[in-house]
């Protein structure tokens, strides 16, 4: 089994990978505690996604969005979810190696090896490796407010440079996604807005760069929104996670 899947395999992640020198690959496990072994998105239960099912609310998730819903699939994110909480340093070293294999496959194609290791999950993972594999670029969306503080400090130190961090607006956490965009770090909000629906130039006070057109996080200019629209059953979900969009930008796209 490996850990790590193929950017291009993956409908957002593809997007413009043909017209850039990027070769990636991404991690998914199970989202929060749905695989029963522990919760690899702690600040979802803290009432940051806002879902309607859990108590913290963790319902909807973007795992489920997409082939996330599959069997297979969702087989594939628990078995790499029990390696990590029943045989770490297995799952580190297994990590390690494939990562290894990034690296070498993307010097001997001339691109740039893009790694996102929290595509499912709010662990750090990327965070804590981007070190030992400088020339790989690494990038997360997270709704950590504490591993955006570290991870500026780091900056700050010299360190985490090829680390790029996108804070995620959850359901109670607008304060500190407001203290992110006043110390240059961007923010991701997911607004109740179907695919045709052309975003606005910007949000409460800030630039709003369009998430949905790639997922190069790392490219964006800062400090700005990062606006998704809400995919699939997350639309009717009455989930707080979704933010309204004002209603004179409610319109269809040219």
């Amino acid at each position: 089994m490996k850990l790590l899947t193929n950017m291009a395999n993956n409908p957002k992640t593809a997007k413009g990978l043909p017209d850039r020198d990027y070769i990636g690959r991404l991690l998914h496990l199970s989202h929060a505690d749905t695989s029963g072994l522990g919760n690899v998105c702690q600040d979802a239960a803290r009432n940051m996604c806002g879902g309607k099912g859990l108590p913290g609310g963790v319902d909807p998730c973007l795992d489920n969005e997409g082939r996330g819903h599959t069997p297979g699939t969702r087989l594939a994110r628990l078995s790499r979810t029990a390696l990590f909480f029943n045989y770490r340093e297995k799952f580190y070293a297994q990590m390690r190696h494939e990562l290894s294999a990034l690296e070498a496959r993307a010097r001997a194609e001339q691109k740039l090896g893009l790694a996102r290791l929290d595509g499912t999950s709010d662990l750090g993972i990327g965070q804590q490796l981007c070190a030992e594999f400088p020339s790989l670029l690494f990038f997360d969306y997270s709704k950590s407010f504490q591993r955006v503080r570290r991870h500026l400090a780091a900056l700050e130190a010299g360190r985490e440079q090829n680390y790029h961090l996108t804070f995620s607006l959850g359901a109670a956490n607008m304060r500190e996604a407001l203290w992110c965009l006043d110390h240059g770090v961007n923010v991701s909000v997911v607004f109740k807005a179907r695919k045709s629906v052309e975003l606005p130039a910007s949000w409460r006070g800030f630039d709003l760069i369009d998430g949905d057109v790639n997922d190069w996080r790392f490219e964006d200019y800062m400090p700005a929104w990062v606006g998704l629209r809400s995919k699939g059953g997350s639309y009717n979900s009455g989930s707080k996670f979704l933010y309204e969009l004002p209603h004179t930008h409610e319109r269809n796209a040219a």
